[in-house]
């Protein structure tokens, strides 16, 4: 699996865990608040529900002097002075009144299981509040009953603060009034309910693990050392840390750690928040596995069970909305933590062993995640931990211990994957020049043996063809001079005129395939008779002009820097309409230059750069130069003729000279 595919499909999953999870808070935490829909401002508490907004049935007094008392606003006198909520904010100015708010409530007799309610003020600013709910004394007289604010750990709270609230009485089908008197420091939101008590759990260990999100994600970060560019193209391998860090502020709260914070263990249990996180976390940590290892390359099978594993862990992230999870399948889940376990340390291994090095803090995390598990189950069962410290501190540990070691996992990772990529263009790079080496290897060996078999053609020529003919010619003459007597026939002169002929182009054709004048005499040379060669045969002004002598001779060099200076001539005949050509051949120092300059018709530069990439001469010219060390330079445009200049450097080691 690449880094690219590994990267898309991470993403993929941990996009649908994060709507997932989005879905298990909203249907948990936020269930319907509808209060059923009564036209009478009375508050009906029906059973099953955890929250009930009072906003439509609440009914405020402002009392600007704070003296009035619940005697004065139960008054028939006060009845009518009470005014529905206005708006979402009560603004006290600064005055700072008190208000009096009424609210009347419902509910059923008797209702089996019917929670225990609570007012919550929700209030975000601190206020001094009282509740007051009526009760009928032993004369039969009613009474008020001033009840006080709790905190969150149902604790009596003499000044409340954010989301205190006030137990309430039984419901009762008989509508029943309640007061309740609030000094706000600035003002008073609309944001007051009437909640269960796992209602108001829920939104507190809502608002707990968001904040644990967040402080995870930092905590995260700082770890890693992170930049902001990873974060935004690897943000879905943060879930998992984020998920961890979340979970140990969970841990926390179980455990008392947050005092003020904590929600109570028995609510936990049953709104079945600890089953989504737990089946959460699961998912993300076997995704993690499924993206970090190279299970497809090294552990195929592993990669299967992970699959396997991830479908039977799905149900679990969903499952608190489909209520507690039964018995049975407790158990089966029970027994299938150890089998995933196993599965993932053997995943780990097989990779760590086939030398995948970011494998060892992969399997350092995870066996500190095992071991605060394990402390964890020890200590349920009543055996004890092991460790002189509370089994939800361990727990914390072991799981904060995790996410910082995966974060470090991850870097050593993608370092891995940088030098992976890099080791890789560097062999690309190098087969590269390698392919190039021998391409001009083949190119300059190709013309090598272009010349020795032209020039053993020659030699072929030279020695028994122009022999011969020479030979035959002389006979004839000699048959002719010896018959003066008597006229020679006239098919005896035409078979000489022929073999004169013969002779004639033979040794044009030597000298065209081997020209002797450059093995014999040099580059220079050769330069001189090419250019005499092609005026006298094609009618065009070819002139050459040497500056500077060359340091030696070198065969491989001068036939290169000749063979280009012929293929250079043929393009100016054959393809620019030229009508005179210079060459001329410098020796700078070390380096020879041989430039030919043409007056033709000239290229455009996108004809130019296909000319040079698709043209096997200019090609050939070219490879042939760069195998020796030299380049080539190409110097065209419309109407303007085309110079080309030809740079190599002489060789340290020159090469012998051949002689025929």
């Amino acid at each position: 699996m690449t880094a690219a595919h590994s990267t898309k499909s991470l993403g993929r999953g941990y996009a649908a865990i994060t709507f997932l999870a989005i879905l298990v808070l909203l249907a948990v935490s936020w269930l319907p608040c509808s209060a059923g829909g009564h036209p009478d401002p009375v508050l009906w508490l029906t059973p099953g529900q955890d929250r009930f907004p009072v906003y439509p049935y609440l009914q405020f007094l402002e009392d600007p002097t704070g003296q009035l008392t619940i005697q004065d606003v139960t008054s028939p006198a006060y009845a009518e002075r009470f005014r529905p909520w206005p708006d979402s904010l009560l603004r006290t100015g600064l005055t700072r009144s008190t208000f009096w708010l009424r609210l009347t409530l419902a509910g059923q007799d008797g209702a089996v299981g019917q929670p225990d309610y609570v007012f919550d003020l929700s209030q975000v600013t601190k206020v001094a509040a009282t509740l007051y709910t009526s009760v009928k004394a032993r004369d039969g007289k009613q009474e008020w009953l001033k009840v006080g604010p709790l905190s969150r750990t149902s604790q009596p709270m003499d000044h409340p603060s954010q989301f205190s609230h006030f137990p309430l009485p039984p419901p009762s089908k008989a509508p029943q009034t309640i007061f309740l008197r609030v000094k706000p420091s600035v003002s008073l939101e609309a944001s007051p309910e009437i909640t269960t008590r796992s209602g108001f759990e829920k939104r507190l260990l809502v608002q707990a693990l968001l904040t644990g999100s967040a402080l995870g994600l930092l905590a995260f970060l700082a770890a890693s050392n992170l930049s902001i560019y990873f974060t935004l193209r690897y943000a879905g391998y943060l879930w998992y840390g984020v998920l961890l860090l979340t979970f140990c502020i969970y841990i926390g709260f179980l455990g008392g750690l947050f005092e003020a914070f904590a929600p109570q263990a028995w609510f936990s249990r049953r709104a079945g928040l600890p089953v989504a996180i737990l089946g959460l976390l699961s998912l993300a940590r076997l995704l993690f596995v499924k993206a970090f290892l190279p299970l497809k390359r090294h552990f195929p099978l592993g990669d299967r069970l992970i699959t396997i594993l991830l479908v039977c862990y799905l149900p679990l992230a969903g499952w608190p909305i489909m209520g507690p999870l039964p018995p049975t399948l407790l158990e089966v889940y029970t027994a299938l933590t150890p089998v995933s376990v196993l599965v993932i340390l053997l995943t780990g291994v097989i990779c760590w062993r086939k030398g995948f090095a970011p494998a060892t803090f992969f399997l350092s995390a995870y066996l500190c995640q095992v071991f605060g598990s394990l402390n964890m189950m020890l200590g349920n069962l009543g055996i004890g931990s092991p460790l002189p410290l509370p089994i939800y501190t361990v727990q914390q540990i072991a799981l904060a211990a995790e996410a910082v070691l995966l974060s470090q996992a991850l870097v050593q990772r993608f370092k891995a994957l940088r030098q992976e990529r890099e080791m890789l263009e560097q062999t690309a790079q190098r087969e590269a020049q390698e392919h190039q080496r021998r391409l001009r290897s083949l190119a300059g060996e190709l013309v090598r043996s272009e010349e020795r078999q032209r020039k053993a053609l020659a030699d072929d020529l030279h020695d028994s063809v122009s022999q011969n003919l020479a030979t035959s010619l002389f006979n004839l003459r000699l048959r002719a001079s010896q018959a003066a007597g008597n006229e020679p026939a006239p098919p005896l002169g035409e078979i000489c005129d022929l073999l004169r002929t013969t002779l004639e182009q033979t040794r044009t054709l030597t000298f065209d395939i081997s020209p002797p004048v450059l093995h014999d005499y040099g580059l220079e040379a050769g330069l001189e008779w090419l250019a005499e060669r092609f005026q006298e045969r094609h009618g065009l002004e070819v002139s050459f002009q040497a500056q500077g002598a060359l340091p030696g001779r070198d065969e491989n060099l001068e036939v290169n820097l000749f063979r280009a200076a012929q293929e250079l001539l043929v393009n100016a005949v054959k393809h620019s309409s030229a009508h005179k050509v210079e060459i001329s051949l410098d020796c700078q120092g070390s380096q020879v230059v041989l430039r030919v300059n043409d007056d033709g018709q000239g290229m455009e530069a996108g004809r130019l750069a296909r000319a040079g990439a698709e043209g096997f001469g200019l090609f050939s010219i070219r490879e042939r130069l760069q195998a020796l060390g030299g380049s080539v330079e190409i110097d065209s445009s419309p109407g303007q003729g085309t110079t080309v200049t030809l740079r190599a450097p002489w060789p340290q080691e020159p090469s012998p000279v051949a002689r025929g």
